[in-house]
C-alpha cells in the first residue's frame, strides 16, 4: 500500500516514489485509480468516480441518487434509481398516447 500526504502544499509519499505523488497531485479533479485519473463519472468494475472524489459502487434500483453514472442501470430519475425497463415503459406510453 502507498501512504501519501499533502504536506506544505506539496504532495509527500514514504519511499518517495515522485514518479507517483506528481500523477496523484495532477489528479485532484477525480479518482486515482489504479494509476490512472478517472474524471467524476467515470464508471469501472461495477463502481463509479463520485463527486467525493473516491471509487463508490453503483446503486441498485431504488436507492437515492443524484447523477446517472450512481446508478446501475444509469438512470436517476427524481434521485431514485430505476431500472432501465421502467423508463421503457415510460417511453411506450409517451409513443402510445401520442402515436
Amino acid at each position: 500500500m502507498l501512504w501519501c500526504t499533502c504536506l506544505g502544499q506539496k504532495w509527500t509519499c514514504i519511499n518517495n516514489p515522485t514518479d507517483l505523488c506528481n500523477k496523484i497531485e495532477s489528479c485532484m479533479g477525480g479518482c486515482f485509480e489504479n494509476n490512472k485519473c478517472l474524471p467524476i463519472g467515470v464508471r469501472s468494475n461495477g463502481e463509479y468516480c463520485s463527486l467525493d472524489k473516491t471509487m463508490a459502487p453503483q446503486k441498485n434500483e431504488d436507492e437515492t441518487c443524484e447523477n446517472n453514472f450512481e446508478c446501475q442501470s444509469n438512470l436517476c430519475i427524481s434521485e431514485e434509481c430505476v431500472s432501465a425497463s421502467f423508463f421503457q415503459k415510460i417511453i411506450s406510453w409517451f409513443k402510445h398516447l401520442f402515436g
